[in-house]
C-alpha cells in the first residue's frame, strides 16, 4: 500500500504511462475513416487524439512533479496488450483501461497528505472520469449506468494493471502494491451479463483452499456480496446480484464482509453487467 506522496505519484505515474502508451501505440496507425466505419462519428478520432495528448502532458507533469521533489520517476514500461481487432477494439481496452484508471484515483485520494497536490489530483480525476464517460457512451450509447465512479484500492488496481505491463525499466522504484491472484470469468459468458444470470468465476492458479468463500461486486458503496459454489473444478459459480451495473468489479472473499477485512482470495476481474 503505497504510505507516501511520493509512493502515490509514481503510482498514478505507473498508470497514467499505460493509457499514454496505449493511445499512442493505438492511434498512430488508425484513420478517421476506420473509426467512422466502425460506427464512431467524428469528432469521437479527434477527441480520442486530443485525450491522447492530454495524457501524454499528464505524465509530464507528473514526472515533474515528482522531479521537483527530488523523487525517482517511473519510466514507460513495454506493455502487453490484448488482442485487439480495428477501431472497436481499441475502443473496448481504453474503456477498460480509462475506467480502471478513474477508480484508482477515486481509491487514493484521501491517502494524500499534501493539500497542494490533492488538489491538483482531484482536477486530474474528474478529468479522467469525464474521459472515461466519454469513452463508455460511445461503446453503449443507450446505457447510462456507469460503474467507473467506484474506488479502488491500489491492490485491486494493480491485480488489473500488472497484466498489461511486460516488463520495466530496472531504475524504476518499487511500487508498495501487490497483485491478487488473478480472476478470470468463463470465456462464454455472454457480455454484458444480466442481473441474475450464472457466472463463473477461475483463479487463476487453480483451487481456493479457503471456508465460506464468496463472490463480492466492488461498488461505490459497500461491497454486493453473493453466495458462489464450487463448479466441481477450480471455478467458482454463482448469480450476479442486483445493484451492480455497468463496467463492474468482481472479487472472490472469504467470508462475508471478506472484501473490508482484507481477505481478497482473487480479483478482482472486470465484466460489464447490463443495467
Amino acid at each position: 500500500m503505497p504510505s507516501t506522496d511520493t509512493d502515490i505519484l509514481n503510482y498514478l505515474l505507473t498508470l497514467e504511462h499505460i493509457q499514454d502508451a496505449l493511445y499512442r501505440q493505438g492511434l498512430q496507425n488508425s484513420s478517421q475513416y476506420e473509426f467512422q466505419n466502425a460506427g464512431f462519428p467524428d469528432p469521437f478520432f479527434d477527441n480520442l487524439k486530443k485525450a491522447s495528448a492530454e495524457e501524454s502532458a499528464r505524465v509530464q507533469r507528473l514526472g515533474d512533479t515528482l522531479s521537483g521533489i527530488g523523487a525517482p520517476v517511473s519510466a514507460e514500461c513495454i506493455y502487453t496488450w490484448p488482442p485487439i481487432e480495428g477501431a472497436t477494439g481499441f475502443v473496448g481496452v481504453a474503456n477498460i483501461i480509462a475506467g480502471l484508471i478513474t477508480s484508482a484515483y477515486l481509491g487514493i485520494l484521501d491517502d494524500i497528505t499534501s493539500p497542494t497536490i490533492s488538489s491538483a489530483l482531484a482536477v486530474v480525476a474528474r478529468i479522467q472520469a469525464g474521459q472515461s464517460a466519454y469513452i463508455r457512451q460511445s461503446i453503449h450509447k443507450d446505457d447510462n449506468s456507469s460503474a467507473t465512479d467506484t474506488p479502488l484500492t491500489p491492490d485491486e488496481v494493480w491485480t488489473i494493471a500488472h497484466t498489461f505491463i511486460g516488463s520495466c525499466p530496472p531504475s524504476n522504484p518499487p511500487l508498495p502494491v501487490k497483485a491478487y491472484p488473478t480472476l478470470t470469468v468463463a470465456s462464454d459468458t455472454p457480455l454484458p451479463i444480466k442481473v441474475g444470470k450464472n457466472l463463473v468465476l477461475s483463479p487463476r492458479g487453480g483451487a481456493i483452499n479457503a471456508s465460506g468463500v464468496m463472490g463480492a461486486f466492488l461498488t461505490s458503496k459497500e461491497p454486493v456480496y453473493f453466495k458462489v459454489t464450487s463448479d466441481g473444478k477450480d471455478g467458482w459459480k454463482g448469480s450476479v446480484p442486483e445493484g451492480v451495473a455497468g463496467q463492474s468489479y468482481v472479487v472472490l472473499t472469504e467470508g462475508k464482509a471478506g472484501v473490508e477485512k482484507g481477505n481478497v482470495l482473487a480479483g478482482p476481474a472486470i465484466l460489464e453487467v447490463a443495467g
